[in-house]
């Protein structure tokens, strides 16, 4: 490679720290001499150089007080010839190096930011948005369980879950005022809305895929499933938006797990199990508003009843 870049301070989405070689040396170390300055304490003062022979750069050591790791294995007293794409440990500080060619990922596209940046300044597309994840949850509560056309006791319930998203997107819009320098609470309050209405959805869907079970293991079992699946998608959106993380979702995966496995074990230890206050399994709920079964007519039942007893008798 003709030219060396060494990318300093390996934060991703902030301002690249790049040194770039003008000839045929480069000298990293924490003496203000050096091409590249760290401040790093565990770094010697001339710490290291880089040489180039032909098309080639080679790494040569200049003091041993710390370890100097290439790729995770220690370098020696020999010069030893790096590539593009190498990363480099000095002391506590970690580099990339990298040719002028080096092959960069593609451009994403922030198709959700684009959307929002055509209503910039307006507030009335994120609040549509948990509007409509507050009347979905509105109407689904009803159709599930409600035997009465009393809506108050559920206006509440829906009131404070859109008091919770409002909080969960302010506190979502500050992290990425510190870590982005750009709070888009608008966008956040679309993402969690979104989350939102995924576990309206997954809730209702659940829960008549297992109405015939009358099971309260398995109903318990979806339960945390479905609580896991949309806290994943929440902080998987908002990461997207707030952190430079690269992959959002392996990482809402794992603390969305961590975090249903304490609730529910500060749950299970919590119980006492000579007294509740609620019954173990009271669900009560309305039949499922379509019929996806053949149902037999009202006369062919009755018959088919009256010949069971008298097979009986």
């Amino acid at each position: 490679m003709d030219t060396l870049i060494i990318h300093s301070g390996l934060r991703q989405g902030r301002v690249a720290e790049l040194t770039r070689s003008k000839g045929d040396r480069l000298s990293v170390g924490r003496g203000f001499g050096n091409d590249l300055v760290i401040a790093d304490v565990h770094i010697a003062p001339q710490q290291l150089e880089f040489l180039r022979e032909g098309d080639d750069w080679q790494l040569r050591v200049l003091d041993f007080t710390n370890p100097v790791q290439l790729n995770d294995r220690v370098v020696g007293e020999e010069p030893v010839t790096v590539r593009s794409g190498d990363r480099l440990t000095i002391g506590r500080t970690r580099l990339a190096l990298y040719d002028a060619a080096h092959p960069v990922e593609r451009t994403r596209k922030l198709m959700l930011s684009n959307w929002m940046e055509r209503h910039a300044g307006s507030v009335i597309a994120p609040l549509l948005f948990l509007l409509g994840a507050c009347l979905l949850d509105l109407c689904t509560s009803y159709f599930e369980a409600s035997t009465e056309l009393d809506w108050s006791e559920y206006v509440y319930g829906i009131l404070f879950m859109g008091i919770v998203v409002v909080i969960w997107s302010g506190l979502w819009a500050l992290a990425g005022r510190i870590i982005r320098h750009q709070a888009q609470f608008g966008l956040h309050l679309v993402a969690s809305s979104t989350a939102y209405m995924l576990l309206v959805v997954l809730t209702l869907g659940c829960t008549y895929l297992f109405y015939n079970l009358h099971n309260p293991l398995t109903e318990e079992l979806q339960a945390w499933l479905v609580t896991f699946v949309a806290l994943a998608a929440a902080l998987r959106l908002n990461l997207l938006i707030a952190t430079h993380v690269l992959q959002p979702l392996r990482v809402a995966v794992f603390f969305s797990a961590l975090t249903v496995a304490v609730w529910y074990g500060l749950i299970l230890f919590g119980e006492d199990d000579e007294f509740q206050f609620s019954p173990v399994y009271s669900s009560t709920l309305k039949p499922p508003p379509f019929n996806l079964g053949a149902a037999a007519a009202p006369d062919a039942y009755f018959d088919a009843m009256e010949a069971k007893m008298r097979d009986i008798e």
